[in-house]
């Protein structure tokens, strides 16, 4: 296979931007809170000092993060960790986790566990599909 044609086999994933509903949530909460509830413990300039905290964190996690499939390998970068390259002949097992809400907005969390480390676990944050995405791995490996 000649070089450009596997740079076609690439496939880039990014969390989803429904995976920071949850973050979404709190940052209204924290900007609008102290304004609807004067008397709570958090004045008006910290909610929104928060609420800006919060999104400068969901931008910089959506766009540091990042997850590349290839026919034989996958590239994980992760918000603050350097990019990890795992073969799919060394992933033993692919969980994904995936609750109520989760599901209801069609995104989950992928788990990968190597062959060859029982320390930890690989984790593919907010992704779309997550059962097919799941499959691809668990077929290739």
């Amino acid at each position: 296979m000649a070089d450009n044609e596997k740079q076609a086999a690439r496939v880039v994933i990014r969390p989803a931007w429904r995976a920071f509903f949850m973050h979404f949530v709190a940052v209204v909460v924290f900007a609008a809170g102290p304004w609807i509830s004067p008397g709570a413990l958090l004045t008006p300039l910290a909610g929104q000092l928060m609420a800006a905290g919060l999104l400068v964190f969901v931008l910089l996690k959506r766009f540091a993060s990042y997850y590349v499939l290839t026919e034989n390998s996958i590239l994980i970068k992760n918000l603050g960790s350097a990019t990890i390259e795992v073969k799919l002949q060394d992933i033993s097992r692919v969980l994904m986790r995936q609750g109520f809400i989760r599901q209801k907005l069609g995104y989950g969390s992928l788990m990968l566990q190597q062959r060859y480390r029982s320390d930890n676990s690989l984790i593919m944050f907010g992704i779309l599909l997550p059962d097919k995405v799941r499959q691809y791995i668990l077929n290739g490996a």
